[in-house]
């Protein structure tokens, strides 16, 4: 059986228009492909600022941690050894005493030093050249970690070399 037609009369329309139809399918295409260069857009856009967060992040952190090691040297040339201890990190804290740390620098301190940039790779180290009242010159190591990683988290020394 099929459906009814609808009754003759005036206003009477079928129960279901047919949509319109463009013949000419190119502004559909022309929407398309906008929409496709603004997706490409937004992608490449998320990449880019994720990049640009984190070489600023990386930068923030080598400013850090020279200004860490800077301030830890400090402390050590104005024999604040207690303050400076507190600048290690628990690990560093729980093997190295204060009093062996005044021992260690007492017996050849130095007269000036120069903190290198920083290098961030698998761990955060800094170069520092220190120079002894006789002209001596020695090339240290600093090691330096976040113990709470946290979008605020300070660095500490966790080792010297």
């Amino acid at each position: 059986m099929g459906v009814p037609p609808p009754p003759a009369g005036p206003g009477v329309a079928p129960p279901f228009a047919a949509p319109p139809s463009d013949k000419n399918k190119r502004s559909l295409w022309i929407g398309l492909g906008v929409g496709g260069l603004v997706m490409v857009l937004c992608c490449i856009g998320s990449v880019v600022g994720i990049g640009v967060v984190y070489a600023g992040a990386m930068e923030t952190t080598k400013r850090q941690a020279a200004a860490l090691v800077t301030e830890y040297l400090k402390r050590v040339q104005g024999e604040d050894y207690g303050a400076a201890r507190a600048l290690f990190c628990k690990e560093l804290q729980a093997e190295v005493s204060t009093s062996r740390l005044a021992t260690r620098y007492r017996d050849r301190p130095f007269t000036s030093f120069r903190v290198g940039t920083a290098s961030v790779a698998a761990e955060i180290s800094v170069t520092a050249t220190l120079v002894t009242d006789g002209g001596d010159i020695t090339e240290k190591y600093y090691f330096a970690t976040a113990e709470n990683p946290t979008a605020d988290a300070t660095l500490s020394i966790c080792d010297i070399e």
